[in-house]
């Protein structure tokens, strides 16, 4: 903890919440940017985000998409 020698001197600083991912993916899929999405959420090293993003996205419409908005590592990873 560090010290503080403004107004509030004697109060532990206040550290910012982790802002919730979701909601950053969801503007992500909506923008359809789902490259950046998945990548987003790999680099998280939490499965339970990626596999909600998997649970968002439509697979059939990615796919009838050109170009592909996804490489094939990504792509393998909702299939």
């Amino acid at each position: 903890m560090q010290q503080n020698n403004g107004p509030l001197a004697g109060l532990p600083e206040m550290v910012e919440a982790p802002l919730d991912p979701t909601k950053e993916l969801t503007r992500l899929i909506y923008e359809w940017k789902y490259e950046e999405a998945f990548s987003m959420a790999l680099q998280k090293s939490d499965v339970s985000i990626v596999s909600w993003l998997c649970s968002q996205v439509d697979l059939h419409a990615i796919c009838s998409t050109v170009p592909l908005p996804l490489n094939q590592v990504l792509l393998a990873l909702l299939q």
